[in-house]
């Protein structure tokens, strides 16, 4: 199963909706899913993108403002959500495509990536990881490092074969 998969942390949707709909307008042919962080939108913001279901996951009031996921697929596509539970601050939320796992994060800038989550992945045969893991490291060209690059630089290299 071939699928198309847009990742954009979009830091606030409400006011970029309208820029991202005009960029997605310049495609020959429409992901079939679309993963969104830091989406900063609330219960009483419904945004919408024609042709696809959006999945919200709002970050809890009592975190404060900002954070926030959204995948967004297809009508044509059929998936079901995947519950998630994350042991930190990161926010994770997932989907599941025929054998293929879909997991869109937000990992908070100075927290740590979850490694129980990350454990969990090891249960699944076919997946793929996208989201903004604020991890600082030289290996992917940043001046300086954080305590998230411990984790994520040997996952991610781990994580990138689909097979």
């Amino acid at each position: 199963m071939a699928v198309q998969v847009l990742q954009w942390n979009c830091r606030s949707i409400f006011r970029k909706l309208p820029e991202f709909k005009q960029f997605l307008s310049t495609f020959h042919t429409l992901p079939d899913i679309i993963c969104l962080q830091e989406t900063h939108i609330t219960p009483k913001y419904q945004p919408s993108l024609l042709g696809y279901t959006l999945i919200r996951k709002d970050r809890p009031p009592h975190l404060g403002k900002g954070g926030g996921l959204c995948i967004a697929v297809k009508h044509s596509i059929a998936y079901s959500e995947v519950t998630t539970v994350s042991h930190t601050a990161m926010e994770a939320m997932g989907i599941k495509l025929n054998d293929l796992y879909l997991f869109n994060i937000y990992n908070p800038l100075g927290t740590n990536l979850d490694q129980q989550f990350f454990n969990q992945l090891a249960g699944y045969r076919k997946f793929i990881v996208c989201g903004d893991f604020n991890s600082h490291h030289g290996l992917w060209g940043s001046p300086t490092s954080n305590a998230a690059r411990r984790f994520s630089s040997p996952l991610l290299k781990t994580m990138i074969p689909l097979s």
